[in-house]
């Protein structure tokens, strides 16, 4: 359970953490390398793929399971905002889509997070439904 809540916490952490520099971006814009952006996406939604249909079968049974199975599906999820991102900055030179779809990751991935959070806190504390 320890291990869980501090996979949680962590997660929040990174979650807020790319969220702050996504919004930091838009004051503070620098030139995003597309082509090395679109590669490392597409292999990470390849290699995310794999991971979900692994960890997929046991994300009900243990909250460890369901903390990395939560991570590397908003990784996954991330991924085609990513390529697409890379996409526009390479063709259109549209810089600002990169902190856009960084703020959106955090958004996605923030509720979530919670929710196990809330959930391994209430065992931790041996609450009651």
């Amino acid at each position: 359970m320890l291990a869980a809540a501090f996979n949680a916490i962590l997660l929040f952490v990174v979650a807020g953490f790319v969220f702050v520099k996504g919004i930091g971006r838009f004051f503070d814009p620098r030139p995003v390398e597309s082509v090395g952006m679109l590669v490392a996406a597409g292999l990470g939604l390849a290699i995310n793929l794999i991971s979900m249909r692994i960890l997929a079968d046991g994300k009900d049974a243990s909250f460890n399971v369901k903390g990395a199975y939560l991570k590397v599906w908003a990784d996954m999820l991330g991924s085609p905002g990513v390529i697409g991102a890379a996409v526009a900055i390479h063709f259109a030179g549209y810089f600002w889509i990169d902190p856009m779809v960084a703020i959106a990751i955090g958004l996605w991935v923030l509720p979530r997070t919670w929710l196990l959070l809330r959930d391994t806190i209430r065992i931790l504390l041996q609450g009651v439904p």
